[in-house]
């Protein structure tokens, strides 16, 4: 019995040592950028719809955990602007449409930060998920559906039926969106990080309707820059 609480006491004192020494190697940063958000798009025909990137703000909350070395886990709670333009009127309701969307967004990825002079390298890659929590649509003209007249503006929502909207209302696509994230970017002085970024979208997010699935296929995708502070 003696050894067995020993033993625990032990086990105890080492798990708090490590815990705090991790914590204490914690850096939590507050992340501020500009994206550039577009969409791939294929027709129900599978002919590639043409779309052009938009400029979209994101904020971040994210943590680096050591893990080994010059090696980092980054998480990060994101509220992301993303959205597009089209000017063929191919999606949306008309051309000359545009789609601004916001979604909640966790990307988590795995750094490699070296020494370089009196900052550091950032270099990092990983997996994202997000929730697309709804937006706006715009055109320059007064769009008509059939006989009505919605004017030139409303709501987007995401939905993954798209025959489930209100009349006007814009389904950009499914609510779930997942892919990849790559970063590059440099830290000075282990404070202040100006980082670029790419994200690919590897799930289809294009709406059902009623029970048929379409042929067709949307993806995400964008590009940008973000400036940041370290804690």
């Amino acid at each position: 019995m003696k050894f067995k609480g020993i033993l625990s006491t032990t086990f105890f004192v080492a798990a708090q040592f490590i815990i705090s020494n991790l914590y204490a190697q914690v850096n939590w940063g507050l992340n501020v950028g500009l994206n550039y958000s577009n969409i791939n798009a294929i027709s129900e025909l599978r002919n590639e719809i043409e779309s052009h990137a938009i400029p979209r703000m994101n904020v971040g909350l994210s943590v680096d955990i050591p893990i080994y070395g010059d090696l980092y886990v980054q998480p990060t709670l994101m509220y992301s602007g993303k959205g597009y333009k089209s000017d063929a009127g191919e999606i949306g309701f008309t051309k000359d449409f545009k789609a601004r969307v916001t979604y909640l967004e966790l990307p988590v990825q795995i750094l490699f930060k070296p020494e370089v002079s009196s900052g550091s390298m950032v270099i990092g890659f990983g997996p994202y998920i997000a929730y697309g929590l709804g937006g706006k649509w715009k055109s320059p003209e007064d769009v008509l559906i059939g006989d009505i007249l919605i004017s030139n503006q409303g709501d987007i929502e995401f939905n993954k039926n798209g025959d489930e909207a209100d009349y006007g209302t814009y389904v950009y696509g499914r609510p779930w969106d997942y892919g990849g994230k790559a970063v590059l970017g440099y830290e000075f002085l282990r404070k202040y990080l100006l980082q670029f970024n790419y994200q690919w979208g590897m799930a289809d997010i294009m709406s059902s309707w009623g029970d048929d699935e379409r042929n067709g296929s949307i993806k995400t995708k964008g590009f940008g820059l973000s400036v940041g502070y370290k804690f």
